[in-house]
């Protein structure tokens, strides 16, 4: 006797936990799933899903309509995207929405100026784009959402200079130095002195490093103690605005830490009389 599958889980199933040694812990699998949905801005299907994933299909699917029901994702005839609760979730973070508020005035400069602006954070060694905006022209690069590397990006290498010499060398591992393109400095040594070049310019800039006729042009600056962002913006290699924008990205920097600290000394004041 054969029974029909169930296409969508019903809110009484559970993920299925496999139990086997060289299965993925169930959070990594989930973590796969949700990346690979917020690494595009446009819906990603279930093959898609397994392709960029490396999963079973069934464990795809069964876990994509799990997380479309719990609101972490969305269904669409095209495919899933992220949900409104994973929007809710990373809005929570008091830090994050804070920065994202302060920096979004000059998000927007830098966008006229540059054709895309980004704002990043120091996350498991990669930068992860907390927020950013795109021309309909650059659509396709659209990145919020993506951990990129910090040895190729100008927002990764800012990150990556602002952090004591002694922890830079966790991320000069040559396995770690991928090159993205034939410009990505890959050699450790080269590497070293160009992030001491970035710490005393306090600009960080990536010329096609990442992604050839792109450059990048970033500053990092610490908001609050333990948290670090950089802020900067991306454009063509061809577009001449990105000659005369260093200026416009360490002022953005030097504005976010201002604000933040104006903030803060709010904060104390409302404290001191409670």
């Amino acid at each position: 006797m054969s029974s029909t599958p169930q296409e969508v889980p019903t809110s009484a199933e559970t993920f299925e936990v496999d139990s086997g040694p060289s299965r993925d812990p169930l959070a990594q699998r989930i973590m796969a799933i949700l990346e690979a949905c917020a690494a595009t801005w446009k819906p990603v299907t279930l093959t898609e899903l397994v392709e960029s994933t490396g999963l079973a299909k069934s464990t795809v699917h069964r876990m994509s309509w799990k997380l479309v029901e719990l609101g972490m994702l969305q269904h669409t005839e095209e495919g899933f995207l992220i949900g409104n609760k994973m929007l809710a979730l990373a809005n929570a973070n008091p830090v994050m929405a804070e920065v994202r508020a302060l920096a979004m005035p000059r998000l927007l400069d830098l966008q006229r100026i540059a054709g895309a602006s980004q704002l990043a954070v120091l996350s498991d060694g990669s930068a992860l784009i907390i927020d950013g905006i795109y021309t309909s022209q650059m659509r396709a690069q659209r990145l919020i959402g993506r951990a990129l590397p910090l040895h190729s990006t100008a927002v990764g290498k800012a990150l990556l200079a602002s952090l004591p010499p002694s922890e830079r060398e966790r991320y000069l591992n040559p396995a770690l130095l991928v090159p993205n393109t034939v410009k990505t400095i890959v050699q450790p040594a080269l590497l070293r002195r160009h992030l001491e070049g970035i710490v005393n310019a306090g600009v960080a800039v990536s010329n096609e490093e990442h992604q050839l006729g792109v450059v990048g042009i970033a500053a990092a600056v610490r908001v609050r103690e333990g948290t670090t962002v950089a802020i900067g913006c991306v454009g063509s290699s061809s577009n001449p605005a990105m000659l005369t924008s260093h200026r416009a990205v360490r002022e953005s920097a030097a504005y976010l830490k201002r604000a933040f600290e104006e903030n803060e000394a709010a904060r104390r004041r409302l404290t001191v009389r409670d």
